[in-house]
């Protein structure tokens, strides 16, 4: 059974953009595959750089309210008892 999925019956409808984002994904995937050096001598690239983000803030417990400290701490409890998953780090 043909599917008659072929590129002279492409129209524009609905699935148009995802067509579009698969070709732009497809030719960026190329282009780093096979043109990294090129790209990153024009400045172009992803990723190679680390970011280090110092803020100053407080330690997490320090600077919250001592009641909001209880609620997430009782929560945690909770989530780890009942679901199996916690949301802070043992």
């Amino acid at each position: 059974m043909e599917t008659e999925h072929t590129f002279d019956n492409i129209i524009v409808d609905h699935a148009a953009p995802l067509l579009l984002m698969g070709i732009a994904i497809g030719v960026i995937i190329v282009m780093q595959t096979f043109f990294k050096k090129t790209l990153r001598l024009w400045g172009f690239s992803f990723g190679g750089a680390s970011i280090n983000v110092d803020e100053n803030l407080p330690f997490f417990f320090t600077g919250v309210r001592l009641y909001d400290a209880d609620w997430l701490i009782a929560e945690n409890k909770n989530l780890k008892e009942n679901f199996g998953m916690p949301i802070i780090s043992d």
